[in-house]
């Protein structure tokens, strides 16, 4: 991460303020990607297609602090990703931009959001499993597709309101779109090296009602277990672990049986992968992952790296 310091405050934040900074920060990624095609009716392979993938993504966060120690800060996001022969980007019209903005106030463990909101389900301890390889193989969790999430090319989207505390190992994580009238939440506590998260969601917009998950180490594998009732769609569940193998090779993995989430077949619940992550230094790394994911097999392989 780069950051710019303006000394002159009043300058740039505006008069009163204790400090202020501008940091910039992004990630590149490039690759290819595999997804194996089946036919939506008789679930026959169609095609298997190897893809040539990019990604640039940049950051900017500016944060001020007034002379009674409450923190100001807002950030926006630029991502532009090009997969075989299409390419997305933020902004109107497949047009290039800046997402919707997130502003947020801050004072002793106590955070305040809105705009383009952090939600709660989307960031519950434990609740995601491990996201291998290039592009994470669709970052599965029990609840996925039902919760909302930060929208990274969201432009003109839901406003939200959200309010998040943490201390002494206790966390809770409240979030509310006003135009659906949808709230969701969540409380986790973190003891003896332990986090146990439980949330709930209620609305007519998406549709877990509520979650579980714990999460850990042990052996030196970092585990969660999950759990989501996801109305219509039943009940989800599974697990992921990582582990390091040396200080630049890790590994991880996960499976999750996920109903109502496969583009091919209604009843192939099953999701699992399982991927390498090669540290090279200076924030780069060479991943790379295999799985099946919302009814297709899927793998990548490239490189990110961070700035």
């Amino acid at each position: 991460m780069k950051k710019i310091l303006f000394a002159s405050t009043a300058l740039v934040f505006g008069a009163g303020a204790a400090s202020a900074d501008l940091a910039f920060s992004g990630l590149g990624r490039f690759g290819v990607t595999y997804v194996e095609e089946r036919d939506v009716y008789t679930g026959d392979a169609a095609r298997e297609d190897w893809e040539l993938h990019s990604r640039f993504q940049f950051d900017i966060a500016g944060t001020t602090e007034a002379d009674n120690g409450i923190q100001f800060g807002a950030k926006v996001r630029m991502r532009i990703t090009s997969n075989g022969e299409t390419m997305n980007g933020n902004g109107a019209n497949g047009g290039y931009g800046f997402n919707d903005p997130q502003f947020w106030v801050s004072s002793e463990g106590l955070t305040f959001e809105m705009g383009n909101v952090d939600y709660a389900l989307d960031n519950m301890p434990g609740l995601s499993y491990p996201a291998p390889g290039l592009v994470g193989l669709e970052f599965i969790s029990p609840a996925s597709d039902n919760i909302p999430g930060y929208g990274s090319n969201t432009v003109g989207g839901d406003q939200a309101v959200a309010a998040l505390y943490e201390m002494d190992g206790f966390a809770a994580h409240i979030s509310y779109i006003p135009a659906s009238e949808n709230t969701d939440m969540y409380v986790a506590y973190t003891f003896s090296g332990y986090t146990f998260a439980l949330g709930y969601q209620d609305g007519d917009a998406y549709e877990t009602e509520w979650a579980a998950a714990v999460s850990g180490s042990l052996a030196g594998v970092d585990w969660n277990i999950s759990y989501a009732d996801n109305g219509p769609d039943g009940d989800a569940y599974g697990l992921g672990g990582s582990y390091d193998v040396s200080s630049a090779l890790s590994i991880s993995g996960f499976y999750g049986n996920v109903p109502g989430i496969s583009n091919i077949d209604p009843n192939d619940d099953d999701n699992y992968g399982l991927g390498a992550q090669y540290d090279l230094g200076g924030g780069a790394s060479l991943r790379g992952a295999i799985g099946h994911v919302k009814g297709a097999d899927a793998a990548d392989f490239g490189v990110v790296f961070n700035f």
